[in-house]
């Protein structure tokens, strides 16, 4: 009904303003025509200057018809501007004078002025015989009639529209009532639904019986019918998907109470635990309340994108499930473990979450631990002629200084100062040599922890090449180390690092001593390595002049105790141990290799 009143209202206004403006108009043009009869009619007057017959003229003019309501005065003015004839009866008002002058090329003017009380609409027209200009004819209408006429018009059209607005209200009051009713009992049932009762009876006659329909049916009767009808329909739909997802609830609560691996419910914001499962509880020392509401960063980092980015919210809930792979962990207590984590986004209650899944590999990469420290012992023994020989420079040349020294003293010989210094300084220098040795031994030996930290690759490449340099001389095979230049550095364990390489090198040392056996000659043997970025990566080249690879075996060579060595001189967990200590890096291992020519293995690792 406010629709129907303001459009109503709003149409009344703009057609008064079009009647209302319309009538004035022709009122106007009213007025023109009479100065226009008028200025014929009095030529020969003016030109005579008959001042008696114009005045006759004018007063005539103003009676004709129903001219004397609408016509206030008329004055005609000579060329000079002068007052010739006039209908004033108190005398002639000086102001009106200087009011709607015509200018030069103007058909007529129009102008509102006041005279005395009165207003009017005072109405010009020129004076012309042939081109020249004798005077003017000046036209007063009528304000006051003219707004009297306009009221008059407003009255009867406010009433006509009056008279519309109760008939439309009549019929508004009626469609009201009509749907309000039914509209009514569709919100109280709405009202209903809200509160969780879902066993009303239906609202109108078409009842609905089938509460496992999918497919919605045509509906009977009116609008009002068809939206009852449908209302029930979606009650029922309403009815069958709370069930379906209690049933849903139940299992997959079910599944995370009963998980065997420890999950837990994130925030995506803050990182708040919101939810953890009885194995989360168990595996980590705590119960279940005190794990809801802490920060899982105090049990431990999981790579997730981009955490402290400004978008990180956008990234994780677009990308996929992402694996961060052997992270530490901490249980009550303080005590680290180490774990494999699957992070994927989700929602819970309304919030943006991150769902993680766990699983402790603590004991897994114990035993891949003493798995590479064996191959390590094993690759050491094999170089023992090598690190003896090694050993044995600075002992000699340690030995021969010691001995001139007891030869001079059995001498009674005066020692010189600069020789006694020189082998001073020689003895201390083979000391150290000997001693690096040792320590790198040692550090290539002892066992590798699980803590990453920024490694510059060109470290335990030369590392290795050292170690592995004097083997490979007594084998006659010449090792070359090109490092790059730029600063290489990965988030990586050093000490895994270096049985990466280890395992490459004594790869390629076998690949050119099977290369010698198999022709049956003793061939000069190079290995080279080199350290350089390819397409945003850190890349460690290992390449070697040996027999090659065959084709058929390329797909099996990083798996575990595949080997195309003879037996006993091979476990084939050499390069199975490269593969995964690589992949756990978030690297890849490209192979190149052909028959008799000879291999070259490259290793792409993310930089930091």
């Amino acid at each position: 009904m406010v629709v129907i009143l303001l459009v109503s209202v709003g149409i009344a206004l703009v057609a008064r303003w079009v009647l209302v403006s319309s009538l004035i108009t022709r009122l106007e043009q009213r007025g023109v025509g009479i100065a226009q009869s008028v200025a014929e009619k009095s030529k020969v007057h003016v030109l005579d200057v008959n001042k008696d017959a114009l005045t006759g003229l004018i007063f005539e003019e103003s009676r004709v018809g129903n001219r004397e309501s609408l016509i206030s005065y008329m004055f005609v003015l000579g060329q000079d501007g002068k007052v010739l004839a006039h209908t004033f009866a108190d005398g002639f008002p000086e102001a009106l004078l200087q009011v709607n002058q015509i200018n030069p090329g103007e058909t007529h003017g129009i102008e509102r002025v006041s005279f005395g009380k009165k207003f009017a609409y005072d109405i010009a027209f020129p004076l012309k015989e042939g081109p020249s200009r004798i005077g003017a004819v000046h036209v007063g209408l009528s304000k006051g009639h003219i707004d009297e006429v306009v009221g008059r018009l407003r009255i009867t059209f406010l009433g006509f529209m009056s008279i519309i607005i109760l008939i439309f209200f009549g019929i508004a009051h009626w469609l009201s009532g009509y749907i309000t009713r039914p509209m009514g009992e569709l919100i109280r049932r709405a009202n209903e639904i809200s509160r969780g009762n879902l066993e009303m009876e239906p609202t109108s006659g078409n009842e609905v019986k089938c509460e496992e329909c999918n497919v919605y049916k045509s509906h009977r009767g009116d609008e009002i019918e068809q939206l009852a009808d449908a209302f029930n329909h979606m009650t029922a739909s309403i009815r069958a998907s709370r069930a379906r997802l209690k049933e849903s609830e139940q299992k997959y609560r079910s599944l995370f109470e009963s998980g065997p691996n420890p999950i837990f419910v994130v925030a995506r914001k803050d990182f708040e635990i919101l939810d953890a499962n009885p194995a989360a509880a168990e595996n980590y020392g705590y119960t279940r309340e005190a794990l809801i509401g802490r920060c899982f960063d105090e049990l431990g980092a999981f790579e997730y994108g981009d955490r402290e980015g400004e978008n990180f919210g956008e990234k994780a809930m677009a990308s996929v499930c992402v694996l961060s792979l052997r992270a530490r962990h901490y249980r009550k207590g303080n005590r680290p473990f180490y774990v494999n984590v699957r992070a994927c986004p989700g929602i819970y209650q309304g919030r943006e979450v991150i769902i993680l899944a766990t699983s402790d590999l603590t004991k897994i990469m114990e035993k891949d631990a003493q798995l590479i420290q064996a191959s390590k012992m094993k690759s050491l023994g094999e170089m023992s002629a090598g690190i003896a020989h090694e050993l044995n420079q600075p002992l000699n040349a340690i030995k021969m200084g010691n001995d001139f020294l007891s030869l001079m003293v059995e001498k009674g010989l005066e020692i010189p100062t600069e020789k006694l210094t020189k082998v001073a300084r020689e003895v201390s220098g083979q000391v150290d040599r000997a001693s690096e040795i040792i320590t790198r031994l040692r550090e290539f030996a002892r066992k590798a922890d699980y803590s990453r930290e920024m490694v510059a690759v060109n470290t335990p490449v030369g590392n290795v090449v050292r170690i592995f340099g004097q083997q490979l001389k007594i084998q006659d095979i010449d090792l070359r180390f090109l490092p790059g230049r730029d600063a290489l550095s990965v988030l990586a364990h050093n000490n895994r690092l270096e049985q990466v390489f280890f395992n490459l090198l004594s790869n390629a040392r076998d690949a050119i001593i099977q290369k010698r056996e198999t022709k049956g000659k003793k061939d000069s043997g190079r290995i080279g390595v080199r350290t350089f970025y390819r397409k945003d990566r850190v890349a460690i080249a290992v390449s070697d002049t040996g027999a090659g690879i065959p084709r058929d075996a390329r797909d099996k060579m990083f798996e575990p105790f595949f080997t195309t060595k003879e037996v006993g001189k091979g476990m084939g967990l050499g390069l199975a141990i490269v593969y995964e200590i690589v992949v756990e890096h978030g690297g890849e291992i490209r192979v190149h290799s052909g028959i008799g020519i000879g291999t070259t293995f490259v290793v792409l690792l993310p930089p930091m």
